[in-house]
């Protein structure tokens, strides 16, 4: 969700999962969109900051990995979920930042397997992570619901079946919010950041629902 956010939470609960090889987000549906995955900051030399970047800084901030681990903890994690990242991009990703100066690659010997380039981060690459944290940050983050183009064209609808259009909606967020609260109870020992990040979903679809009854109301009496 928010997306500066959501990558310091990402980077707890990878360290979570590695470690108890528990915590999964593809139980958890989110259908929230923020639209600021890429920055055109001319400070930065002209170069588009994007949010690949970051998550990849991210994840090798805690260990140094291949291209192809990185991408497999992306897809592990389900991070396109939680914001607009292409997966399959990671690897030409990877090796760009590599040529860029904010990931440095060494060759490791493999056991079963080739030997494999894995990339660590640079102190270019630290300061380039930090500049992208405070940017993040520091913007404006509009929310964008692909649903709010059902209610704009609600009135063109016959009555009753644009009220079964609410309904649906409203079981929609109701069983969103009550997948959220049984995943969370089930990783009650998660960071501090993971549960930050299960109770904004929860206050989100709580102020959803409460917004819904509220149209609906008007709706009727329109």
């Amino acid at each position: 969700i928010f997306y500066w956010i959501a990558i310091v939470v990402w980077k707890e609960l990878a360290t979570e999962s590695s470690n108890k090889n528990g915590w999964q987000s593809n139980k958890f549906p989110l259908t929230f969109t923020i639209n600021n995955s890429n920055i055109d900051d001319s400070k930065n030399g002209g170069e588009d900051m994007s949010s690949i970047d970051l998550v990849i800084l991210g994840i090798v901030m805690e260990k140094p990995q291949s291209a192809y681990d990185i991408q497999k903890d992306v897809e592990y994690h389900h991070l396109s979920r939680w914001t607009k990242i292409s997966v399959p991009s990671i690897y030409r990703k990877v090796l760009q930042m590599n040529e860029q100066g904010y990931l440095e690659s060494s060759i490791v010997k493999g056991d079963k397997f080739a030997d494999k380039a894995v990339y660590s981060i640079t102190d270019k690459g630290r300061a380039y992570f930090g500049q992208l944290m405070e940017t993040y940050a520091s913007q404006k983050a509009p929310l964008l619901f692909d649903f709010n183009v059902v209610i704009t064209n609600l009135n063109k609808m016959d009555r009753e079946k644009a009220l079964d259009l609410i309904k649906k909606l409203r079981d929609n967020f109701t069983a969103s919010a009550k997948s959220i609260d049984e995943y969370a109870a089930s990783y009650p020992d998660i960071p501090l950041g993971g549960k930050a990040i299960f109770e904004q979903q929860r206050l989100l679809y709580q102020s959803l629902l409460e917004w819904l009854d509220k149209f609906e109301s008007q709706f009727r009496g329109s």
